[in-house]
């Protein structure tokens, strides 16, 4: 995924070992799998696996598809949105949310997170 010049604002809510993710693009450069007119490119479910090779092959194997070329790599972690053959968007990722969300402020490090607990 080509990330250069893309911005977005991120809130991450963790519930123990899961993670409500919410993203909007703030521009001026939106990546073409985010932009494009189909239903549902980002509200997703992501799930952490063991092996997002493996998850990926699973996927395909049933009819899904991949929304990108080749899985990324996001620091440590390795990520890879794909489509369920009902075309409902599943994000892939082998680490926790916690990792995540500290990989987030490494990548954007302008991110401030939330001092407060609710």
């Amino acid at each position: 995924m080509d990330s250069k010049g893309v911005r977005l604002r991120v809130a991450m809510v963790s519930f123990d070992n899961a993670m409500l993710e919410l993203i909007e693009f703030v521009g001026p450069k939106v990546p073409a799998w985010a932009a494009e007119p189909r239903r549902g490119p980002l509200p997703h479910l992501a799930l952490q696996v063991d092996d997002t090779d493996a998850a990926l092959a699973r996927i395909e194997a049933a009819g899904g598809k991949r929304l990108w070329d080749d899985i990324d790599e996001f620091g440590d972690a390795r990520v890879i949105y794909a489509a369920d053959p009902d075309d409902n968007v599943i994000e892939l990722v082998d680490r926790p949310p916690s990792r995540i969300a500290a990989l987030f402020h490494q990548a954007f490090p302008e991110s401030r997170p939330a001092t407060d607990n609710v």
